[in-house]
């Protein structure tokens, strides 16, 4: 079954020009899917669209969960990283995993190995608000992780990193566990080439290029 279905949709905001139009697109269970064009393309948008941030004009967005599930867990990754400044680095990652129901001393054991597999291993203790730009966002990446997610939703997840770390955060953030749909907003060839799905947007318009 898949996660998520996108049927016709169409999006503009208020007194703005349509920024997605007729757009179809199926989410599977396990997926990894990129979200690919230039800026003002309509990812972010899509990206809303899928998570339900927002609310098309006309078309449908339906969640499908499974009989054991309330509801799909949703995890975001803004571009600019989000952190809590006064907690360290492990306590952040760790506060994804407790919001779930884990207790405190697995989800800091989870954390330190997260940070470890992201190349902040050795940062763990350190203040947030100590960290660089692109520190704080594998941070930030890292804590959407712990959640241990059912829909991944990730928007330009690399913009402030260098080509070291962005194969690190591509490595941990599409290994994730098994069923967890990965969706990431892009317009980096390597994040691309990494994913099982390319779904360019140009002009509102969503194409499958590689499927």
């Amino acid at each position: 079954m898949p996660l998520v279905t996108l049927r016709s949709v169409t999006f503009a905001y208020a007194k703005g020009p349509t920024v997605i139009t007729e757009a179809s697109l199926v989410v599977e269970r396990g997926q990894s899917v990129c979200l690919w064009g230039p800026s003002g393309s309509g990812k972010s948008t899509l990206l809303a669209l899928v998570g339900g941030v927002v609310r098309p004009q006309s078309g449908d967005v339906v969640v499908h969960t499974s009989t054991s599930e309330a509801d799909v867990c949703t995890a975001w990754v803004a571009q600019s990283p989000t952190v809590f400044p006064r907690l360290t680095a492990a306590q952040n990652v760790a506060m994804g995993a407790i919001l779930r129901g884990s207790k405190p001393g697995p989800a800091h054991a989870q954390a330190v190995s997260l940070l470890d597999r992201l190349g902040l291993g050795d940062l763990a203790e350190k203040r947030a608000r100590e960290l660089s730009g692109g520190q704080a966002q594998r941070v930030t990446i890292g804590r959407a992780l712990a959640a241990s997610p059912d829909l991944l939703l990730a928007d330009e997840p690399t913009g402030q990193l260098d080509r070291t770390a962005t194969g690190q955060v591509c490595e941990v953030m599409l290994a994730t566990a098994p069923g967890t749909a990965v969706v990431v907003a892009s317009h980096d060839e390597y994040v691309a080439a990494r994913c099982d799905r390319v779904i360019t947007i140009w002009d509102g318009q969503v194409h499958e290029t590689r499927p």
